[in-house]
């Protein structure tokens, strides 16, 4: 039971409701951000895009629409409109400042603490959702263990509970980014199933697989539009595209396999850009132009974060090893004790091996496998690494865009401790067993 990788129907909606309850309480309580106040101020495109004004004068070039994509102010638009507040409680928390253009300065007396809550709703609902596949990825991989320990390192991290319920873009980002973990791994099973059935179902299975390439395409430019660097999935999500067709043959040609191939990129290709451009009206007139300023605006930013917080600079390479390491493996996972860091990495190593192996198993087999475990480690490294990946190149030491690499830590965590106990529980019983042949 303890390692069984069945969940019940039951089991799955009770993790549900504890989740939701759960960040429906640190939203309550969750220390207002200032940034949160800029969130909701343009929170007005909710309002805009609902209603299909794509040429209003707020999707122009502005501060606004380069700093970052909508999806996120979408959803904290959705929570104020639930709540009853309209375009016209907007009116007075915008400040009109040359540089940015429109821009919002509220404090918290400028806001009441009704409208925050009901803005931050939707948060905790995506929180709730990806942590809720976060626990069935563990599950799928390790068993049942591994899902409860990464339940209970969320549940347990400061940074998670801080930073995930609050008004901003983090949460819409993680849940799109889970989201196209799900539809990854489904993807990949539906292509297992056929492969290996020589039945006129086959037919039916590959058109299944090719929906599920194309939701996780469309949940990867969800991502990117939530959070511009959501966008880095795209690659592992290409990887999975050509990966599975490449190295799991089955009984099916290797012509089928090529077709099969280009359309899964091909459908990926396109549903991400659905996903991504869709939801921007900014873009719509110049899309490749647009994006191009809106990336070298990201940059520009930066650059400018910098020479205002010159000592947050990360300048060499050792620099960026011990601000990641102490960042991840320590300041904003669940385990803080002294020495911590030293046994989140042991841990986060033999996870990280575990999901290896797994995947190197399933890559490496011409067989039908019963388990689903190979096959989710892959989806999960190629998310894991391309989701993370940009951290390796941010100069500024901010421990916010720590945030993937530490949700993919404690993924690693959960289920090497789960590994690990389930070695010391085989070693014991084996040793039970001896003492009572002896006896």
């Amino acid at each position: 039971m303890l390692f069984s990788r069945q969940m019940r129907w039951f089991e799955a909606v009770l993790v549900c409701i504890i989740l939701l309850g759960f960040y429906l309480y640190q939203s309550r309580i969750a220390p207002f951000h200032p940034d949160e106040a800029d969130w909701i101020a343009t929170s007005d495109a909710f309002e805009a895009f609902l209603t299909g004004r794509f040429k209003a004068a707020l999707w122009q070039e502005s501060y606004w629409t380069l700093t970052q994509p909508p999806v996120s102010r979408y959803w904290t638009g959705l929570g104020r409109h639930l709540g009853g507040y309209r375009l016209d409680d907007l009116k007075t928390l915008w400040v009109d400042q040359e540089a940015y253009g429109r821009i919002n300065r509220f404090s918290t007396g400028n806001i009441t603490r009704r409208m925050l809550l009901w803005s931050r709703l939707p948060m905790a609902v995506l929180s709730a959702l990806a942590v809720f596949i976060i626990f069935y990825l563990c599950f799928k991989v390790s068993g049942r263990l591994a899902g409860y320990l990464v339940v209970l390192l969320f549940m347990g991290s400061y940074f998670f509970t801080q930073l995930l319920p609050r008004a901003m873009g983090e949460a819409p980002l993680l849940a799109a980014i889970m989201a196209a973990w799900f539809a990854g791994y489904r993807a990949v099973q539906s292509w297992e199933q056929t492969i290996w059935d020589s039945t006129p179902v086959q037919r039916r299975g590959v058109v299944r697989s090719l929906i599920w390439f194309g939701l996780m395409g469309f949940f990867c430019g969800i991502a990117g539009a939530s959070k511009m660097n959501g966008a880095s999935i795209t690659l592992g999500a290409g990887l999975v595209a050509v990966v599975t067709p490449l190295v799991r043959r089955g009984h099916v040609s290797r012509a089928f396999r090529l077709r099969f191939m280009i359309l899964s990129g091909f459908l990926l290709a396109i549903t991400t850009a659905i996903g991504f451009i869709g939801p921007n009206p900014y873009l719509y007139p110049d899309i490749l132009g647009r994006t191009s300023r809106m990336l070298n605006n990201r940059i520009t930013e930066m650059e400018n974060q910098l020479l205002e917080n010159p000592g947050d600079e990360i300048s060499s390479l050792t620099e960026r090893i011990s601000a990641i390491s102490n960042c991840v493996l320590r300041d904003c996972n669940a385990m803080r004790f002294p020495g911590g860091l030293v046994i989140n990495l042991a841990f986060c190593l033999v996870g990280a091996a575990y999901f290896i192996c797994e995947a190197w198993k399933w890559m490496s087999s011409h067989q039908s496998l019963s388990g689903e475990s190979g096959s989710a480690s892959m989806v999960t490294l190629a998310i894991a690494f391309t989701a993370s990946a940009p951290v390796l190149f941010t100069p500024i030491n901010w421990i916010r865009y720590y945030m993937l690499p530490t949700v993919f830590a404690m993924v690693f965590i959960a289920v090497g401790i789960a590994w690990l106990i389930k070695v010391l529980l085989k070693r014991l019983i084996i040793q039970a067993s001896l003492m009572n042949m002896v006896i």
